[in-house]
């Protein structure tokens, strides 16, 4: 069946914003293959424009159209009206591709990257006409293939998903191919046994609360290639700039991070590599911006190689260089001389917290004189823009330690740096990290931390992250399977883009909450460290670094 035909007809493309969002045909897209093919809908369980910037998904997509006799479509939440649209003309979720329904897949991937996604994650399977829950459907349906960061953690979603990657899907996704392309219409239950099989993999149906730990997939990354000739969009997506991915993890070991616990151990691809890639990636697609994209990437064993060789190349061609989080006590002299004859793109720290007892506590190894220096420096290299990012409701926080980010800002400030802003978020423990024991800030809690620090809009332009959207993303990510009728409950009431702020409704989680009998207090209160957790048996040797750990790597130990 082919959804052209019908979109066309019904007219629908002609009454909303951005039509361009589900015509597909950019630059680079692939083929839509043969019906032969073991087919892949990759989803992205939010709107084309977030999904379209996400570097995993290109990885995935460029990686499965690579392989003979395999081929991979996009599919993403359309936009509010075209959604309206979508339900009463009976449109069906389709891939961008070939226009074929998601319901005609193999196997349908949705990418788990926060955890106000997941009524999106459903309403996707709502859009195709698949089941929400998995023991509903029959061996017609795609199987329905969860990975991502939030897969650390898959309980609340169990109900609705066939498996979970846990880890990263580079080397999984070749094994998964290896195994379901033979059976390629063979019975549901015996493509799950299959898949079973493959490390890194879980199956709700399959396992049971007592069964053994399930080791997280890793790959050899420096033997990876980066997704080189990417799917070009039409229009201005949110990151619309080639991404390079220069090492993978991180070694500092901040206590409160997911991003370190889940994709350590800490590794690097060459220099030379990383340089003829970025070239290669320019070439094939013409942008004027390119990221280096990680965790953090001045901490590369060889960026001054990296950059002394990549900026004249980009200088020469008016391309402007990106790296998304500085480390500010890795931001010297010889580094800003290195970038500062390109076009700026503004600089990102993140300190965290304000206070040196408070960054010392989380461990993020950063001083007050590191980032006035990287601040000072910059200003004078000819930056004039800089944006910091803050917690707050972090263990053991005190009022000073909330004083002492306005203190920050104000010696910023006297740096000469005029256009500062600042991103304030509330502290939410994460599985497998050291604070997943620890409690979380109330929404109450939050909203006094944030009237404190209203000195700081004397110096820059604030944003405070929703109190509610912080609160909620804590119940999720530390939550279990009785959460799956909560998900079930917002999804079906119309919350399927939780995490845009104008779409957002918290009474439809708290009436949820009510309704089925939930207290938070079970999934933001302090965890018992002797106490089982919903997530013990996923990602078996992805916990953090120890403290001596950490500073031993640090000190090139």
């Amino acid at each position: 069946m082919n959804i052209r035909p019908i979109l066309h007809k019904s007219g629908v493309l002609y009454q909303v914003r951005k039509p361009i969002r589900y015509l597909g045909g950019e630059y680079h897209s692939a083929s839509p293959g043969s019906p032969e093919d073991l087919s892949f809908l990759l989803a992205f369980p939010d709107i084309y424009d977030i999904g379209m910037s996400h570097l995993g998904l290109k990885i995935l997509y460029e990686q499965l159209n690579s392989m003979e006799g395999v081929h991979a479509q996009r599919a993403f939440l359309p936009w509010v009206d075209m959604h309206k649209w979508m339900i009463e003309q009976g449109i069906p979720l389709y891939g961008l591709e070939g226009f074929r329904p998601a319901q005609e897949f193999d196997v349908i991937g949705i990418t788990l990257q926060y955890e106000l996604s997941f009524p999106g994650a459903l309403e996707i399977l709502r859009l195709s006409g698949i089941a929400l829950r998995s023991q509903d459907r029959d061996h017609h349906d795609p199987l329905i293939l969860g990975g991502g960061p939030c897969a650390f953690n898959p309980e609340p979603l169990a109900p609705f998903f066939d498996a979970f990657l846990i880890g990263e899907g580079e080397e999984a996704m070749q094994e998964i191919v290896h195994v379901l392309k033979p059976m390629k219409g063979k019975d549901r239950r015996a493509r799950l046994d299959g898949l079973s099989r493959v490390q890194g993999i879980y199956i709700p149906d399959l396992h049971t609360q007592n069964q053994t730990a399930i080791p997280k997939r890793l790959v050899n990354f420096s033997a990876t290639r980066p997704p080189l000739s990417p799917v070009i969009p039409f229009f201005d997506v949110v990151h619309n700039r080639a991404q390079l991915e220069p090492l993978r993890g991180c070694y500092r070991g901040c206590k409160f991070c997911h991003a370190f616990a889940v994709y350590r151990p800490y590794r690097e691809r060459k220099a030379d590599t990383i340089v003829q890639d970025a070239k290669t990636l320019l070439e094939n697609t013409g942008y004027d911006e390119i990221s280096l994209l990680s965790l953090s990437t001045l901490d590369h064993s060889e960026i001054r190689t990296i950059l002394s060789e990549l900026v004249p190349y980009l200088r020469d061609r008016g391309i402007s260089l990106s790296i998304p989080s500085t480390r500010a006590d890795r931001f010297g002299l010889d580094l800003a001389e290195e970038i500062s004859s390109l076009k700026k793109s503004g600089l990102t720290i993140a300190p965290e917290a304000g206070s040196q007892r408070l960054r010392d506590l989380i461990h993020k190894n950063l001083t007050e004189e590191d980032i006035l220096s990287t601040v000072s420096l910059a200003r004078q290299k000819g930056w004039r823009k800089i944006k910091l990012y803050f917690m707050v409701g972090l263990p053991q926080e005190e009022p000073e330690d909330l004083d002492a980010i306005v203190d920050l800002i104000r010696k910023i400030r006297g740096t000469g740096m005029k256009d500062i802003r600042i991103s304030v978020a509330g502290f939410v423990p994460k599985p497998h990290t050291p604070f997943q024991y620890e409690k979380q800030a109330t929404v109450d809690e939050l909203y006094e931390k944030f009237n404190r620090l209203m000195p700081l809009r004397k110096w820059a332009k604030v944003e405070f992250h929703d109190p509610y959207l912080s609160f909620l993303e804590g119940i999720i990510s530390r939550g279990d399977r009785k959460l799956a009728p909560l998900i079930q409950w917002v999804q079906e009431r119309g919350g399927f883009l939780e995490a845009w702020k104008d779409l957002f409704d918290r009474n439809r989680w708290f009436q949820g909450l009510v309704a089925l009998g939930l207290d938070p207090e079970t999934y933001t209160g302090h965890r018992n460290e002797e106490s089982p957790l919903p997530w013990d048996r996923f990602g078996k040797d992805c916990g953090y670094l120890t403290q001596n750990e950490s500073i031993s790597l640090l000190n090139g130990e």
